[in-house]
């Protein structure tokens, strides 16, 4: 029996996120939601199609949907406050570098 794959999660559609998206999933893993700041704003539901994920909802909705680990790469000022919730929420988190 196959385990299932480990599930990721995207704070923000960032365009850096568009690197990473490839790697997770050549590495095995999910890319299973993306949280946004306005869930239905073209933007969102745009990189969730092109993508293949589901708009979770807004960044809080990500940290407690059923992913294993949240990457984040947010603006800097908001890499601290997102992350820490994310770690207590008992998420695996990958920040990007400032």
């Amino acid at each position: 029996m196959t385990e299932p794959a480990f599930r990721w999660g995207l704070l923000g559609a960032a365009r850096i996120a568009r690197a990473l998206i490839p790697a997770i999933r050549e590495a095995g893993g999910e890319v299973a939601f993306v949280g946004v700041r306005d869930p239905h704003s073209a933007r969102a539901q745009a990189f969730a199609q092109e993508w293949g994920v589901q708009v979770a909802g807004t960044y809080d909705d990500l940290i407690t949907s059923d992913v294993h680990a949240v990457y984040n790469p947010l603006p800097n000022d908001a890499h601290l406050p997102w992350t820490l919730a994310a770690l207590r929420a008992g998420k695996h988190v990958l920040t990007e570098k400032p």
